[in-house]
């Protein structure tokens, strides 16, 4: 695009042209560094594209961050913590007899102890929704309103886990 020292373009053209490339490159690197990185194993599976996150204009700072830990491998499920203790993977089970390892898809969709916790975003997509697409659901990758279930849930979901994990432990 860039042939001469005169812009052949109006500058809303060469603006659009510039930050086009600048986004495809962006988004090549970014790529990259989240395919090398283990901990980024259920974030790869929702986020396709770099782009600014509805989860993020959320109110809820505290549900926010959660998410954001959740979403990013940098949380306190057996699947982080058993790796600081070298757990082989495959052993990182779930505390409450679910017989799966206690990974991000399975404290958000499947784990029957937060069933009852799960329900209200159920209830607000509806079941065949929640089926075909759960975990992208449970990760807020959809609308800010329906987001805002998901933290209310993930909130709950982990102080019950901490109470439980507790007298477990």
């Amino acid at each position: 695009f860039w042939t001469a020292q005169v812009i052949q373009y109006s500058s809303a053209e060469w603006g659009k042209i510039v930050g086009d490339k600048l986004q495809s490159r962006e988004q090549e690197w970014w790529k990259q560094r989240i395919d090398s990185k283990p901990r980024l194993r259920t974030y790869r599976l929702v986020k396709q594209n770099l782009t600014l996150e509805g989860y993020l204009k959320s109110d809820n700072g505290i549900g926010r961050r959660h998410l954001a830990r959740i979403r990013s491998g940098a949380n306190a499920l057996r699947i982080e913590s058993g790796r600081v203790k070298k757990i082989p993977s495959g052993e990182r089970m779930c505390w409450f007899g679910c017989d799966q390892v206690e990974d991000e898809y399975h404290f958000l969709v499947s784990c029957q102890i937060y069933s009852d916790l799960r329900q209200c975003v159920i209830d607000k997509v509806g079941t065949p929704a929640f089926e075909l697409s759960g975990l992208e659901i449970m990760m807020g990758t959809k609308n800010l309103e329906l987001t805002e279930f998901v933290i209310v849930f993930i909130q709950r979901a982990l102080h019950r886990r901490s109470l439980l994990v507790s007298q477990i432990e």
